[in-house]
């Protein structure tokens, strides 16, 4: 793919230009935030290994916890041979890794970069990750805002992102992480490598799980217990399906300033979604 260069929009003036919508103020967008992070803490709580890949040879933890990370260390690999014949990252000090869960993929990440940081919007997961990894180089942090400012500006060279930004709770908030992918990666010769769903047709797995996620939510208000909920009558805490259309992806990483160096595309096995990875660079 030919590389697409233009001028790189800061962090200041991403905000700047979402201020006058209102988006960081707006109740609503603080509301699904709040919503989106008890999801997440309660599936943190009650299976955390399946709702992070969905695989259903682990759920109610049944399986192996090997197999888990044997999924992780191939998925990076993968990513990583891509970036090696991209002929990046140039360095491969910091990485990160944005909704991390409890590590699956900052541990893989360990093998090709001296130091990880892995964050999620759960603590219960967060909780899990620095006790599973410990002994490994990386560290995990909660971050439970719709931005990265817990981190400096150009602080990463390489950022990754699978299997999350579908589950955020609204598109502009998609977007919005997306700006910071780039305002926290290091330019010339950084990579940001993030998937997202283009499509995800009406019939899908968001549409099946409607029903039982408002019984789970309605039913845990009134003080049933959560894992009972889950375990014996099969209902589960929300978990959003969001997409864009891989040109809209494009356009909205071109304003940004960002070059598109590679997208590949594909889709999931289950459920008809078409999904791409783009890989991504930052301008000096």
């Amino acid at each position: 793919m030919k590389i697409r260069t233009g001028r790189l929009i800061g962090s200041r003036q991403w905000q700047e230009r979402f201020a006058a919508t209102g988006i960081d103020a707006d109740r609503k967008t603080a509301r699904v935030l709040r919503e989106n992070k008890q999801a997440w803490n309660d599936w943190g709580s009650i299976d955390p290994l399946w709702s992070i890949i969905t695989n259903p040879d682990l759920k109610h933890g049944r399986g192996a916890i090997e197999e888990f990370w044997r999924l992780g260390e191939a998925e990076i690999s993968h990513v990583m041979s891509t970036a090696a014949n991209l002929g990046l990252p140039a360095r491969k000090n910091e990485a990160l890794d944005f909704g991390c869960g409890v590590g699956r993929l900052t541990r893989a990440m360990t093998r090709h970069f001296s130091y990880c940081t892995g964050v999620d919007v759960a603590e219960t997961m967060i909780d899990q990750a620095r006790r599973l990894n410990q002994g490994y180089p990386c560290r995990f942090l909660v971050n439970d805002t719709n931005n990265l400012a817990q981190f400096d500006d150009s602080a990463f060279d390489f950022v990754y992102t699978a299997l999350v930004l579908q589950h955020l709770p609204t598109v502009e908030v998609i977007r919005t992480f997306i700006a910071e992918f780039l305002r926290v990666l290091k330019p010339d010769g950084g990579l940001l490598a993030f998937q997202l769903p283009t499509h995800v047709p009406p019939r899908s797995l968001r549409n099946r799980l409607r029903l039982r996620t408002r019984a789970f939510a309605a039913l845990a208000a009134l003080g049933l217990d959560k894992r009972v909920l889950y375990e014996r009558f099969n209902l589960v805490p929300v978990m959003q399906m969001h997409f864009i259309p891989k040109q809209e992806v494009l356009t909205h990483l071109r304003s940004l300033g960002a070059s598109i160096v590679e997208v590949q595309c594909g889709r999931f096995e289950f459920g008809e979604i078409d999904s791409a990875t783009y890989f991504v660079t930052k301008p000096g």
